[in-house]
């Protein structure tokens, strides 16, 4: 999903040292992916540190990553998971986000699913500008000087739920992109991907500019009005 120069040359030269490091330490072909889970319960499993959060249930994983820097701010925008990447029967739900930022390109800031802060009759994304981020649990704190956005997750074994609320001074726009997107129930419910629904408490829009990450097209869903607080629900229970 990404060409950054700087990251083909030295990708050999680092998974050679991490051979070296782990075949003197351990037998690396011992460890698998699954090693570095916490097992909650038999139906589930989780991984969290201080950029990712990683959930498995018995249909599903999902991953998120913390979007900009911690105290630098900034960061790439491929970085940046504020909406889960769901895999559901193998199949994926949810997009990654993000893309080249050098020279003439099809990425932006609106392309990752953070909020819109209004500045006259301009929208410009939170991601716009430098940003900072850090958890709390499974709460996603992302800090910038035009907004502050508390974003919650809950797993549940056929949904996940998030839910966010706002903090600025100016008005603010919840945002947010998926594939696929076919509205279902005006404002309020819209299909996407493999059968997967997505809910809000909050009336949306489909903005008619389209937005891209590394499979294609994206379509933004963004609150019709000014808003703060919303819940949306992406629902696997009909995901074929």
């Amino acid at each position: 999903y990404n060409n950054y120069f700087d990251y083909l040359p030295f990708l050999g030269v680092m998974l050679a040292k991490a051979e070296d490091i782990l075949s003197a330490t351990i037998d690396a072909r011992k460890i698998t992916f699954d090693d570095l889970f916490a097992y909650e319960d038999d139906q589930s499993e989780r991984y969290q540190d201080a950029d990712f959060l990683v959930v498995r249930r018995p249909d599903y994983e999902a991953v998120l990553a913390r979007p900009g820097g911690f105290w630098k701010g900034g960061g790439f925008w491929t970085n940046d998971l504020p909406i889960p990447y769901i895999v559901c029967r193998k199949k994926r739900i949810t997009p990654s986000y993000g893309g080249e930022q050098y020279g003439r390109t099809l990425f932006s800031p609106r392309g990752i699913p953070l909020p819109l802060v209004q500045f006259g009759k301009k929208l410009k994304s939170v991601r716009d500008g430098r940003i900072w981020s850090f958890w709390r649990g499974d709460m996603l704190i992302v800090l910038s000087p035009k907004a502050v956005l508390a974003r919650s997750f809950d797993f549940g074994n056929t949904k996940v739920v998030v839910r966010d609320i706002l903090i600025s001074p100016f008005k603010t726009y919840l945002y947010y992109l998926f594939e696929n997107v076919r509205e279902v129930r005006h404002g309020h419910e819209f299909s996407i991907s493999h059968g997967a629904m997505v809910i809000s408490d909050g009336h949306l829009c489909i903005e008619d500019r389209k937005q891209y990450f590394w499979g294609g097209k994206l379509a933004a869903l963004r609150s019709s009005a000014p808003s703060r607080v919303n819940t949306l629900t992406i629902s696997l229970e009909a995901v074929i």
